[in-house]
């Protein structure tokens, strides 16, 4: 979507996170809402798989509601939890 209508097949390819994973990729947490309806779901899926492929830690959480840029999340939703769900895992890094 962000490369527009025209995007070639090479473009997207090259821009896409989950061919970029590597060993040095650093742990990774991912928050999706499966209702957004700017980036599908499938490319945090894909991402998430990358990363268990190279063995890079990560941490996913899908939520039913809360679409596209849900940022800080929704009060009384479920997105609304991301960030307390982030630091619980970033402490569990440092321990």
């Amino acid at each position: 979507m962000l490369l527009g209508d025209k995007a070639s097949a090479d473009q997207a390819a090259a821009r896409s996170p989950e061919r970029r994973v590597t060993s040095r990729t650093p742990p990774s947490f991912l928050a999706h809402a499966i209702d957004d309806r700017t980036v599908d779901v499938a490319n945090s899926f894909a991402m998430l798989e990358a990363l268990r492929a190279r063995r890079i830690e990560v941490e996913a959480h899908f939520f039913a509601r809360g679409d596209h840029a849900f940022g800080i999340g929704r009060q009384g939703e479920p997105s609304g939890l991301w960030p307390e769900l982030l630091l619980a895992w970033a402490r569990g890094l440092s321990a």
